[in-house]
């Protein structure tokens, strides 16, 4: 599975939910707004083509501590 495909499965719920919590405050609020792209696609293409996928693993990952360990080593 590819990194696109990836991010689609786990965020096009929640991208069509920002966009219709997005379009809903531009209709409220007379911004005008989502009149040109009335498509959540458009705003998930545009989220898709402006993050970076990193799934490089780094020695770090394998050597994280919980929250008690690092608040210990604050002291």
């Amino acid at each position: 599975m590819s990194d696109s495909e990836y991010f689609e499965l786990k965020y096009l719920e929640e991208i069509h939910e920002l966009f219709l919590s997005l379009k809903q405050k531009s209709e409220l609020f007379n911004l005008g707004l989502f009149k040109k792209n009335n498509n959540f696609m458009d705003l998930f293409d545009f989220i898709l083509d402006s993050i970076e996928m990193n799934n490089e693993v780094t020695e770090d990952e394998d050597n994280t501590l919980n929250d008690e360990e690092y608040y210990s080593m604050l002291k």
